[in-house]
């Protein structure tokens, strides 16, 4: 099966010691509510591919029963429903490719079946994974080798605690060794050229003046900006900036925070 956004990063398994050490570091400052915000809603994105390549495979259906065809007279295909979907509804900014993982997986297992191996859980990409056509087969374990795999997962999930990779299905599956990482902590620099870095608030589209509270937010959000050009102009200084930055902002977020009474 072709995907290309059906993979997931495992950062609990065996890193070089600099990006572990960086993910470490980062976890301790990062706010206990950024966190959960952020992994709620990947956890809705992930879930939400299911619900995507069912409405996918609905198209299809109507575009099947209605005998759509092109100007030559041949019936548009399930690739050509996966390219319709990819243009109208995501702007392309999502690969027809990535729409047909998406269906292809969502067809591959009825809602009970997803149930039973607790899709509410597991990663769509380990669904995926194991819809692969080299897992239709018999095991020794007497069920499908699919079944071996989704097994595994929900196996390793209340074993460790937490969701292991697909590279790890791929290990413990078709014994591919993991890659080592390459990325480089304190090197990569954003580069600026793509996107321009100046910050635009709402005072510059509707030229009204904004309540407080949006005036307080908004020129926050402007001394970000400007922050991130002093950055990247002076790239020597930029952690001592960002630092200052850093403190500064959380010291006026917390006092945007306090009520009247508080003072």
């Amino acid at each position: 099966m072709d995907e290309d956004n059906v993979v997931t990063v495992d950062v609990y398994a065996v890193q070089p010691n600099e990006i572990r050490a960086m993910i470490v570091k980062i976890d301790r400052v990062v706010p206990e509510e950024v966190a959960q915000e952020l992994e709620n809603i990947c956890q809705i994105e992930d879930h939400l591919q299911w619900r995507k390549g069912d409405l996918v495979n609905e198209i299809f259906k109507n575009v099947q029963g209605k005998q759509l065809k092109n100007k030559r007279g041949n019936p548009y295909t399930f690739l050509d429903v996966c390219f319709y979907v990819s243009a109208k509804y995501l702007r392309f900014s999502r690969s027809f490719n990535t729409v047909k993982a998406w269906a292809l997986t969502a067809r591959r297992y009825s809602p009970e079946v997803r149930a039973h191996y607790q899709a509410e859980n597991l990663p769509f990409s380990h669904f995926a994974y194991a819809a692969k056509k080299i897992f239709d087969v018999d095991s020794s374990t007497g069920q499908k080798r699919w079944q071996d795999v989704l097994d595994h997962s929900v196996d390793q999930m209340q074993k460790l605690g937490r969701q292991i990779s697909v590279t790890d299905l791929e290990k413990h599956f078709e014994g591919k060794k993991k890659v080592s990482a390459t990325y480089r902590t304190g090197v990569y620099e954003f580069p600026s050229v793509e996107i321009t870095l100046a910050p635009v608030v709402i005072q510059d589209v509707v030229g009204e003046d904004p309540d407080i509270d949006t005036e307080f937010s908004e020129a926050l959000h402007k001394f970000s900006g400007i922050v991130t050009r002093i950055t990247v102009k002076y790239p020597r200084y930029s952690g001592v900036i960002q630092q200052g930055f850093a403190l500064l902002s959380n010291a006026l977020q917390a006092i945007r925070q306090q009520t009247p009474d508080e003072f």
